[in-house]
């Protein structure tokens, strides 16, 4: 496998985690409310354990490189699309919460999560796109490879809580 196929691999857990929670926005109507916020739980679980690692991974390894291969505004730009992300994220946990308190679906949890969505695939997108264009002699092969198994190093520590918020390895014994 090529480095980029390697690094678009990556993101393929990322697509099917995001087409289940188009399916959850597509059938709210006709769930109840008890169903509704099991899925989120679940939903939520998948930005919290799936999506956070990943995009710690590649604030940490990718985003630095695109910013240096592509220019720094379109590394800061994916980094912003990061925390908009998160803030969505943060929308709908809102709305997960006021269906456990007052045991009802509010009517905005579909936009909420309609944003989400056109948020994370319009990212996942950009992303493609500024892999193909790395990949189009900015970067060798081994480059790319290189890229890859740094973000997987990075993924595994931001899973395994082995670097700190500011992205620095932490000391541990093994």
């Amino acid at each position: 496998m090529s480095g980029i196929e390697s690094i678009t691999h990556q993101n393929e857990k990322l697509h099917t985690g995001i087409d289940t929670v188009a399916a959850l926005r597509d059938h709210l109507a006709e769930m109840t409310s008890d169903e509704v916020r099991d899925a989120l739980d679940t939903a939520l679980a998948f930005f919290r354990h799936e999506v956070a690692p990943h995009a710690r991974a590649e604030e940490r390894v990718f985003y630095p490189e695109v910013s240096r291969v592509l220019g720094i505004e379109l590394g800061e730009r994916m980094v912003g699309e990061h925390r908009y992300i998160g803030s969505l994220v943060g929308d709908v946990t809102e709305l997960r919460h006021r269906i456990a308190v007052d045991g009802m679906v509010p009517t905005e949890l579909y936009g909420a999560l309609s944003n989400l969505i056109d948020m994370v695939r319009a990212h996942l997108r950009l992303e493609a796109e500024v892999l193909q264009r790395m990949g189009e002699g900015k970067l060798s092969e081994s480059e790319l490879y290189f890229l890859y198994e740094r973000m997987e190093n990075a993924e595994f520590d931001a899973v395994s809580g082995l670097s700190s918020p500011s992205g620095d390895q932490v000391t541990t014994i093994r």
